[in-house]
């Protein structure tokens, strides 16, 4: 397989893959922005320290995200079983009128 991207004007971090696959720095050349393996330049502002954290804030918002779904399936599921449980108690006759006052109903003297 051929690959040449040499006198492109390309910048940045030269892919692992890439890197690992085309390591003959004369196919990178005439880049000045490009950096990483195979050529010899370390990038500026790019550290593993900033790859960790960003790996780290799209795990945690991840968990985060799997979390509030599993809290909204619960919720979704709770009020379900109650619903379920009220319509068993009203065909069963148990529904309570708590609170409940009949009007102009006439009252016996005795």
């Amino acid at each position: 397989m051929y690959f040449n991207v040499s006198n492109n004007d390309l910048e940045g971090l030269i892919p692992e893959p890439l890197a690992s696959g085309f390591n003959n720095e004369s196919v990178y050349a005439g880049n000045g922005g490009l950096c990483g393996k195979p050529l010899d330049r370390k990038c500026k502002g790019i550290t593993n320290g900033s790859n960790k954290r960003m790996i780290w804030l799209i795990v945690v918002a991840a968990a985060g995200a799997i979390f509030m779904s599993l809290c909204c399936c619960f919720y979704t599921y709770s009020l379900f079983r109650w619903r379920r449980r009220i319509q068993e108690k009203s065909k069963a006759g148990e529904k309570k009128n708590v609170g409940f006052i009949p009007m102009n109903v006439p009252h016996r003297q005795k």
